[in-house]
């Protein structure tokens, strides 16, 4: 089933956050997360650094008032799972356009090096390791995600690639290696 593609990236995304390995999202997974990616790409007390810090905190909060989080403020794996299976397939609806651009935007704004506002190829695996994801074919998801073959890859380009993350049911995609 297509939507299988879907739920497979969706679970190693979650284990990937789940830095605890408790089976549960909390705010220190994520905390532990943002820090990982502060150590990085952002040096404490800069911009950069703060940047991260504000823009993943409010990705945060944002997840936690989509989901159901129990009374500890969890969220568990099928909660998150369901979450963003139960978002509308459509490319343009609200949940994504307000949420993958500017994820795709902070990353950028924080991972390229010059801040030039555009990734290489080694800035985008760099990225893809402190992210969990470090097991995928990068050459080839560069290649695919580099639309107009510039050798960069651009935060609209980017915001593609998390969109189609969630929504892309085709087996034969760049996304199709992340699951």
């Amino acid at each position: 089933m297509p939507i299988d593609h879907i739920r497979r990236r969706i679970e190693s995304q979650f284990d990937a956050l789940d830095v605890t390995r408790s089976g549960y999202l909390e705010w220190r997974d994520w905390k532990l997360f943002i820090d990982r990616l502060n150590t990085r790409f952002a040096d404490s007390g800069t911009e950069r650094h703060e940047t991260l810090e504000k823009r993943f905190y409010g990705l945060w909060e944002w997840l936690r008032n989509q989901a159901e989080i129990d009374s500890v403020g969890r969220i568990s794996r099928a909660e998150y799972i369901d979450l963003f299976l139960g978002f509308p397939r459509d490319v343009a609806s609200e949940p994504w356009s307000r949420v993958a651009q500017p994820v795709a935007d902070a990353i950028v704004g924080v991972v390229a090096e010059n801040g030039d506002g555009r990734l290489d190829e080694q800035e985008f695996a760099d990225y893809l390791t402190v992210a969990g994801f470090g097991d995928v074919d990068v050459a080839q998801v560069f290649r695919d995600l580099d639309s107009d073959g510039d050798g960069f890859i651009t935060s609209a380009e980017l915001g593609a690639l998390i969109r189609d993350f969630y929504l892309d049911t085709d087996a034969d995609a760049p996304v199709a290696q992340f699951g």
